[in-house]
């Protein structure tokens, strides 16, 4: 986080940085010690809906390649070995787990 930033705020930054769009909703879902014990770094995680072409200059050395992929497959790609940044893996588990019960609750309350 830079100076003065909240984790919503970085995210925010992030997001248009690193894949070249603004969220009009972020919804936090968590987050992670990148490496207890060792370091007093954490990593919040949030879901980012209602995207919109928004980039911002990406940080020199950050050579991003983005890929869409189904959150159905994200067992799969961990089990084959193409998914292995650990907070990659954290943060697509827990949007996989924690989007489905957000959607299924936003769709009963609908009813």
């Amino acid at each position: 986080m830079e100076r003065g930033e909240n984790p919503e705020s970085t995210a925010r930054r992030e997001l248009r940085e690193e894949i070249g769009y603004s969220a009009g909703k972020l919804i936090p879902i968590g987050g992670s010690w990148v490496a207890p014990g060792y370091s007093t770094e954490y990593s919040h995680t949030y879901i980012a809906t209602e995207l919109e072409l928004d980039p911002l200059p990406a940080d020199d050395g950050e050579d991003i390649v983005i890929t869409e992929i189904d959150l159905g497959d994200v067992h799969r790609l961990i089990i084959e070995g193409e998914l292995e940044d650990q907070m990659t893996i954290a943060a697509l588990l827990t949007a996989q787990h924690v989007y489905t019960d957000y959607i299924t609750t936003r769709t009963n309350q609908d009813k």
